[in-house]
């Protein structure tokens, strides 16, 4: 059954009347002949124009887009392309070449589309009386169905016609300024190719909320990675969502921080510059709404009218990756969000939440339907929330007991993620596992050839020790230097190791881990009382190397650790 599942619409004024007709065009020939698009964003006509052909702007980064449109309600008229450009430094689209002789002919005499007054001397079109009573309720249509066909009419009514259905958004098109492009996600909109009601069956889609998704590796839909600096938080979360698989497109990441608000996480009315020039006022979505709509859009298109069911083979995964939660007031940030948090046995939100009237109306233009159709709302199942934490890093928020319990927390160690794992099947079902370094490399300092992720584990084993007790969160994983790419290769020379060293490893074991530990850390520099100085160890680690840190550390330290990273190895390759 073809159906409808998008009208563009814009009502008629004189300046386009005018053009349809070649009206006052100037002496000298010219003038405009495009019917503006203005009013309704980017966004929306992109998506009203993606199943078009298109094709590159010569004179903007937007693409012109050609839709090949039928006349509604007369089958046997040939169909005409419509072509819709980018205005050049405008915001918005514009139709081309509607003029008299080259309009569609959907907006033709013939087709019974209202014609301007004659001069009586002249026996021309005239635009005296500035057409009052012709066009003061006549409004283009576009219709877009589930065929990929496009389908050109128009209404010249202030009301809405007699026969359409009510109740699923038609109204909009007979109030405010009249211009825009009526959604129809949330219902099966029967189309019959009829000028006057164009409208057959209508079947308003349910939004579930339990689709039943099922998980692949038991993924939780609430989840937040936390650990050490440097664990490999980021990369764990990354692997997880590429394993699922979760592409790019189903996804959004979001780093929180200190002046990071409600508004930007969930969405706030923003000004915004119209193509007029005037300053009005929109719902501009933050990642939790984006993320959720798409959601939502998958649960409705998956949903098969026929059999009354939802085609679970079309149910895809959601993700919002958030970065450093807790680097934000988490709790202000989420706002009411967080009531949805709580997830039941069916992994949908145990408690639903009452929208603003701004995400109801946000909610309306993305899904279709009217704003009463948004009466409350609840995280779906195919939605998940993953999060990394650092627990112990300077100028982070404290969470509450009432926001953790709402997340399911997992913690990775120093060393867990140290080696990444290839596995190659063998023969009779055996395979071959091989381990290498996530991050590793061998570098000479000071005349001694030191590899990172020993000295990494061996600078945690003496922070670790009873002289100086530093607690685990404050040591630091093996991606704490990124010293390879994805491949293995080493991506610095000696000399830039050692100034990456001190930039990243030195100034966070002085400035925040061994802050007031110093002596017993760098017991190795000789000058004790000008430890308070930055510079002053970084020289004495390219002068002398890892003696900094103890003049038994290479052999000490370092030595056990080079035993212990051998050992993990070998482990992780059983």
């Amino acid at each position: 059954m073809e159906t409808i599942d998008r009208i563009f619409y814009r009502q008629i004024n004189p300046s386009d009347f005018k053009k349809l007709y070649d009206i006052d065009k100037p002496a000298t020939g010219g003038g405009q002949t495009y019917l503006e698009a203005a009013g309704i964003s980017n966004e929306k006509m992109v998506d009203f124009l993606s199943i078009a052909e298109k094709k590159d702007s010569p004179s903007d980064p937007r693409y012109t887009y050609t839709a090949k449109t039928y006349v509604l309600g007369s089958s046997a008229t040939p169909a005409a392309d419509l072509e819709f450009a980018p205005r050049n430094k405008r915001a918005n689209y514009k139709i081309s070449r509607q003029t008299m002789t080259n309009k569609h002919p959907a907006w033709s005499p013939a087709n019974g589309f209202p014609v301007p007054n004659t001069d009586p001397a002249t026996g021309q079109y005239t635009s005296a009386g500035n057409f009052v009573g012709i066009i003061d309720n006549l409004m283009i249509i576009i219709i877009r169905t589930s065929y990929c066909h496009f389908y050109a009419s128009y209404v010249n009514s202030a009301t809405m016609p007699a026969g359409w259905p009510t109740g699923i958004g038609l109204e909009n098109m007979f109030s405010g300024d009249r211009r825009g492009i009526v959604n129809f996600e949330r219902y099966s909109v029967e189309f019959v190719d009829n000028a006057i009601v164009p409208f057959g069956r209508v079947v308003k889609i349910p939004l579930e909320y339990k689709t039943g998704l099922a998980t692949p590796h038991k993924e939780k839909r609430n989840r937040i990675i936390f650990g050490a600096p440097g664990t490999g938080k980021s990369y764990t979360l990354n692997a997880d969502r590429k394993n699922y698989p979760i592409p790019d497109d189903d996804f959004e990441r979001v780093t929180f921080h200190a002046d990071y608000s409600y508004s930007q996480f969930v969405g706030t009315y923003k000004p915004v510059t119209m193509a007029s020039g005037d300053i009005s006022y929109k719902f501009v979505p933050g990642p939790f709404m984006r993320i959720l709509v798409k959601a939502y859009k998958n649960i409705i298109q998956a949903y098969d009218v026929a059999s009354a069911a939802f085609d679970a083979t079309k149910i895809k995964p959601y993700l919002l990756l958030i970065e450093e939660i807790n680097r934000a007031h988490a709790a202000a940030v989420f706002g009411e969000v967080f009531q949805l948090l709580d997830r039941d046995d069916d992994n949908i939100s145990e408690y639903e939440i009452q929208p603003s009237e701004e995400i109801k109306e946000y909610l309306c233009d993305e899904l279709g339907g009217t704003i009463d159709d948004y009466p409350s709302i609840k995280i779906p199942d195919n939605m998940f929330i993953w999060a990394t934490m650092n627990s112990a890093d300077q100028g982070v928020f404290p969470m509450d007991t009432a926001f953790k319990r709402r997340w399911s927390f997992k913690y990775i160690g120093v060393d867990d993620e140290e080696f990444h794992v290839d596995t190659v099947p063998g023969t009779a079902g055996s395979v071959t596992k091989t381990a290498r370094e996530n991050q590793g490399g061998a570098f000479t300092i000071a005349g001694t050839t030191i590899e990172w992720n020993v000295l990494r584990r061996a600078i945690n084993a003496k922070l670790s020790s009873s002289a100086i007790k530093v607690h685990e969160d404050k040591l630091m994983g093996p991606f704490f230097l990124k010293t390879m790419d994805k491949a293995g290769t080493v991506l610095f020379t000696n000399d830039e190791f050692i100034d990456l060293f001190c930039d990243k490893v030195i100034m966070y074991l002085f400035e925040d881990a061994a802050k007031t530990k110093r002596q017993d850390l760098f017991s190795g520099c000789k000058d004790r009382d000008r430890l308070n100085r930055y510079s002053y160890i970084c020289k004495e680690f390219k002068t002398r190397g890892v003696a900094i840190f103890g003049d038994d550390f290479l052999s000490k330290e370092y030595v056990n650790q080079q035993n212990e990273r051998d050992q993990a190895k070998a482990e992780a390759e059983k």
